[in-house]
């Protein structure tokens, strides 16, 4: 797991205003803020490696700074879902941005809005064709597996059922 260099939750959230259970989720973990305390759950640092469900009431800005994702990098997939990231700095095709993996029929990757299933001789299919840097994915994989990103700047997946 790549833990962002000293970014414990409480200093990737200190430049917002926190309010009592304001919250973030990981595939596996969770933490809840309490105020006069601090943030209290199962996991402290922020990790490149995973996407983030949090609920923040008001809505707010979190705006955070760093040093770009070095590919490749490597995640590990678990059978059915999971919190994936986008590690990239610019808008990438789906096709180009997904870890390389032996993607089965029906597997599907969703962002909050959109989707898109993978048809085996087909490759991916729906109305998510780009994952943009900064936000996070939900992928559900028939099959576990250690996955690697890398840059997909000029590339098409050698994979021509992947291809749209």
């Amino acid at each position: 797991m790549d833990v962002i260099g000293g970014n414990s939750v409480d200093n990737v959230l200190s430049s917002v205003s926190l309010y009592e259970n304001d919250y973030l989720k990981s595939q596996t973990a969770f933490t809840t803020y309490y105020p006069g305390f601090g943030f209290y759950g199962t996991f402290s640092d922020i990790s490149t490696s995973t996407m983030y469900k949090g609920r923040f009431s008001p809505a707010r800005t979190l705006v955070v700074t760093g040093q770009p994702l070095v590919l490749p990098i490597q995640i590990g997939l678990n059978s059915g879902w999971n919190f994936v990231p986008c590690p990239f700095q610019t808008s990438t095709a789906l096709v180009d941005a997904m870890p390389t993996h032996s993607y089965a029929q029906d597997d599907l990757i969703k962002s909050q809005s959109d989707f898109s299933t993978y048809y085996t001789g087909y490759g991916w299919h729906g109305n998510l064709q780009f994952v943009e840097p900064g936000l996070g994915y939900k992928l559900k994989v028939g099959t576990s597996g250690s996955v690697s990103y890398t840059s997909a700047a000029g590339r098409r997946r050698l994979d021509t059922s992947s291809a749209f």
